[in-house]
């Protein structure tokens, strides 16, 4: 039979005797079939090269994808860090999901839509937060004695699960819907007393402001929105303008949206505070993974806050974290799990903190390698993150466990181990 042929042909081959596999290539009427045995051997064959990646694995090398690539890329385009992480991350994963647009299939199962539940305690904690800054009064005492502190605790658990409601009640559901978004709502209303205890501590971290941090923005976007970002975004603070992310040969157009930004006063100047929410318990800043690039977002919007957002009102950034919903909120400052450090006090005005500018010149270094090796379509199957086969999407597609069993590492990738800052 005509698959018994190719597999005697295959065997051949195999066996330094490609007379058979040649002949088939060679008949019109056994052609077509070889011809796909054929590039199914040279797929397998530069899969098994141990010492480089190829168009197989996500190096395309010719001059023309080269070419596309740069031009689709290019000067124009308008870059996100979440885009940025994902190939510091694995560059065949940003390939398959920002180039070719590869999404899971939706799975038949009832199960939890943390995209959802995401959504939804973002806009109740900015519901809370818009609430309490519109009815502050500047001339109340702070809290500060048990007693006040408890009685504070209790009104903040109180109006999160009052925001809480409101966005309930704004768009009624029925059947199947309904009873998933009761779900989601249960276990967000369940944060109330945490969510309320981390906020306690945060104040207390800065008791010794001349005005300490308060929430004051909430989605604030820079660079232009989609339709869920508009009408999300903090109509005070947003811009369509870009943030221009100086590099050594170019300026790249950025554009993100920040979940919440606290303002304050300390050393005579307007500082402020970058809060990205994250329900992982374990979401912290990692040096290390703000180095090999897959944790971009925070420094960012630090800096397009300072140079674009807070321009216009000279404000300085003092730190940037995860508020980590399910573990320790914002985190102590100075502390391994605490926010990114950006300025410090100095003997008598706030200065730019010790690392700070380390940080930035490794950023802007790892983003124009990011950025280049885009342009010249390089995508191999590299992950950074050894455990990535447990959520990636694409972990059925890219053959990571071959290219791992061969011992291959790609010189422009994250080479740290670590794990993924989850929703």
């Amino acid at each position: 039979s005509a698959s018994e042929l190719r597999r005697f042909a295959v065997a051949g081959a195999l066996d330094e005797s490609p007379a058979l596999l040649a002949a088939l290539l060679a008949a019109p009427a056994t052609a077509e079939g070889a011809q796909a045995v054929a590039a199914g051997l040279e797929c397998v064959g530069s899969r098994a090269v141990r010492d480089g990646f190829g168009a197989w694995e996500g190096v395309l090398g010719s001059d023309a994808a080269q070419a596309e690539f740069a031009r689709r890329f290019g000067s124009e385009h308008l870059w996100s860090p979440s885009q940025l992480e994902s190939y510091a991350l694995c560059p065949f994963k940003f390939f398959g999901e920002q180039v070719l647009g590869l999404r899971p299939a939706p799975e038949l199962v009832l199960e939890s839509d943390f995209g959802r539940r995401g959504v939804m305690l973002h806009e109740t904690l900015a519901a809370l937060h818009r609430q309490r800054a519109a009815e502050r009064d500047e001339t109340q005492t702070v809290a500060d004695t048990p007693e006040q502190l408890a009685a504070l605790r209790d009104e903040l658990v109180a109006e999160y699960r009052q925001a809480l409601a409101a966005l309930a009640g704004r768009a009624p559901r029925t059947g199947l819907d309904a009873a998933l978004w009761e779900i989601e709502r249960r276990q967000i209303d369940s944060w109330a007393e945490q969510l309320s205890d981390q906020e306690l501590s945060y104040r207390g971290y800065y008791a010794d402001w001349d005005v300490p941090p308060e929430p004051r923005y909430f989605e604030a976007r820079f660079g232009p929105g989609s339709r869920r970002s508009e009408s999300a975004a903090d109509a005070e603070l947003t811009t369509d303008e870009p943030y221009r992310l100086q590099l050594a040969q170019e300026q790249l157009r950025l554009t993100g949206q920040i979940d919440r930004i606290d303002v304050g006063r300390v050393a005579g100047r307007t500082a402020f505070n970058v809060i990205d929410y994250k329900t992982s318990a374990k979401a912290a800043v990692k040096p290390d993974q703000v180095a090999d690039g897959r944790q971009l977002q925070l420094p960012l919007y630090a800096m397009a806050a300072q140079e674009l957002l807070l321009a216009a009102q000279d404000a300085v950034a003092w730190s940037a974290g995860y508020w980590s919903v399910q573990g320790k909120g914002l985190g102590k400052p100075g502390n391994k799990s605490g926010p990114l450090q950006v300025s410090a006090r100095g003997d008598s005005e706030l200065v730019t903190d010790a690392a700070w500018g380390a940080t930035q010149d490794r950023l802007r270094e790892r983003v124009a390698e990011i950025v280049a090796g885009i342009r010249r379509a390089e995508f191999p199957v590299f992950s950074a993150d050894e455990h990535c086969t447990s959520y990636c999407p694409l972990r059925t597609t890219c053959r990571i466990a071959h290219v791992r069993s061969l011992q291959k590492t790609w010189h422009g990738a994250a080479m740290a181990e670590g794990e993924e800052n989850g929703e």
